[in-house]
């Protein structure tokens, strides 16, 4: 806990489910939308740096497999 600066474990706990959402659908606003808003506490300034750090760390690493063909310009 010492390197994560959340002080509760609500924030760090969305902090991760948004970043994993973002990371998995390369869609990070929209995944710390969806969890700030399931979560129903004002944490979008903590989940929205969370996701985009994960979408940048996951790289061109692609989970979904709708999206596998996405990045070359073609259809699944």
């Amino acid at each position: 806990h010492a390197g994560i600066p959340a002080r509760d474990a609500a924030t760090r706990v969305t902090a991760t489910a948004a970043g994993v959402g973002g990371a998995v659908s390369k869609t990070p606003a929209c995944a710390a939308r969806v969890v700030t808003g399931m979560a129903g506490v004002a944490l979008l300034p903590t989940t929205l740096p969370a996701a985009v750090v994960a979408l940048l760390l996951s790289g061109r690493t692609v989970m979904i497999e709708a999206q596998r063909g996405a990045h070359l310009g073609q259809m699944p």
